[in-house]
């Protein structure tokens, strides 16, 4: 601990620009899961922010929690050289000193600032116009679009890959070193360094029409994944809500990658599916697929399906094959996300929401709201994913009204009795909760 006493007094001057209040918190607060070879770097960081807070305060909060949380994190940050150290600063001194007003609202924003610093800093030999330039794109306000600009006109000549440089803040190491590869005009099959192979036509359907998607880790690979897809399909409408819907993408990506062929056959089946005629939803699909491929006994193949073949397989399997475990799984206990229950009052009605963590609640809710929710069990006890009941208060009973779905924070399903959508209503509630549960709903979604 010699070496982060050493700096103490720049994270206690940070710590005051920050209002950290209670002075037995100011030191703790930066030393919590940083490495002792990391701070002497994440000093320079520091001092070099709260010299130049006076300049761009607007910017200080978001970038220092962003500088922060890179120094645990971030493998860019992690590996810099004191050269690329330097060039980054550089970086932000040109943008601490131009005249205009800049400020920073998130910490997403900071960070995608800050990695874009992080990859100048690194290949300052591969920028193609002008710094000064650049900066013109800030102008209007420092948030994701005039960021991606601003990369765009650094750095991209040729094609942009916008599946890879939508998700900047993502990359690992050996990620950026890849999207650099590819801004130099080389085929992305032709690096060494690639997580999968990739043929020549699904690197052409990567830089050109796979659309953005937003990924938390393995750019690339996930990158790649979706251009086999798009090659097998050629229809990209449905890639973003087949990839986000689908567990196994999410949470197992490499048991995802060495089903590949099972999951072209997937995505070629729903990716021509006209939606406006189907009585179930891409999840209930995706949901059954997972199971029976997963879970089943039976090895499950998609091979001679057809459309009506697969919906009345899927209508049976909600009736009957979901509670097939019932005795064995009902046992099964999980810790949860440990949010407290809420009650929320809408137009004098209460409903409340409470978390599922036990077998035999999952299979009352599957039971009650007759679909199949009970078959997310293996999911909840690996903590992939949180299932709450809403449910309705009457008087002195409470009745299931909806059940919920959450995701890394964010909410990803809502579902009422056989799989009905939310009402607008219940929307407008289920956002009042999540607000006060601090979880992401996104309205568009369920729109």
């Amino acid at each position: 601990m010699i070496i982060k006493e050493d700096f103490k007094h720049i994270f206690l001057e940070t710590a005051s620009l920050l209002n950290v209040k209670k002075t037995n918190e100011k030191y703790q607060y930066f030393i919590s899961e940083i490495e002792s070879f990391i701070f002497p770097r994440l000093a320079n960081w520091m001092s070099f922010l709260n010299t130049n807070y006076s300049k761009k305060p607007c910017m200080y909060v978001y970038t220092t929690k962003a500088v922060l949380e890179f120094a645990s994190a971030n493998e860019l940050f992690k590996t810099q050289t004191k050269h690329e150290f330097e060039t980054s600063l550089y970086f932000f001194e040109k943008i601490y000193n131009t005249s205009c007003f800049l400020s920073i609202e998130n910490l997403q924003t900071s960070k995608l600032l800050l990695n874009i610093a992080l990859i100048f800093g690194k290949y300052p030999g591969m920028q193609i116009r002008s710094f000064n330039k650049a900066l013109e794109f800030l102008i209007s306000g420092i948030n994701e679009s005039s960021l991606q600009t601003l990369f765009s006109y650094l750095f991209i000549k040729y094609e942009n890959p916008k599946i890879i440089t939508s998700n900047l803040i993502s990359l690992s190491l050996n990620d950026v070193e890849i999207l650099m590869h590819v801004l130099q005009g080389k085929n992305i099959k032709s690096n060494p360094n690639i997580p999968i192979p990739i043929s020549k036509m699904e690197s052409f359907h990567l830089i050109n029409n796979v659309p953005k998607i937003e990924f938390k880790n393995d750019v690339i690979k996930r990158s790649i994944i979706a251009s086999k897809l798009i090659k097998k399909s050629k229809n990209p409408i449905l890639l973003e809500r087949f990839l986000s819907c689908n567990d196994s993408f999410e949470n197992q990506i490499d048991i995802f990658y060495s089903d590949i062929e099972f999951w072209c056959d997937a995505y070629n089946i729903l990716a021509n599916i006209n939606w406006e005629i189907i009585p179930l939803t891409l999840k209930e699909f995706l949901d059954y697929f997972q199971y029976m491929r997963y879970n089943s006994i039976k090895e499950f193949s998609l091979k001679n399906k057809n459309l009506l073949s697969l919906i009345n397989e899927i209508n049976n399997w909600h009736e009957d094959s979901i509670f097939l475990n019932y005795q064995y799984n009902k046992k099964h206990t999980w810790k949860g996300l440990n949010t407290k229950e809420y009650e929320i009052l809408f137009n004098n009605e209460v409903y409340t929401f409470n978390e599922i963590t036990n077998g035999e609640e999952l299979y009352q809710e599957s039971k009650k709201m007759k679909h199949c929710v009970f078959v997310y069990i293996n999911s909840c006890i690996k903590n992939f994913c949180s299932i709450w009941s809403m449910k309705k208060k009457l008087n002195t009973t409470l009745t299931h009204h909806l059940t919920i779905e959450i995701q890394n924070n964010c909410i990803v399903q809502i579902a009422g009795k056989r799989n009905c959508l939310p009402s607008e209503s219940d929307k407008k509630i289920i956002y009042e909760w999540a607000k006060k549960a601090k979880f992401v709903y996104m309205k568009e979604k369920f729109n």
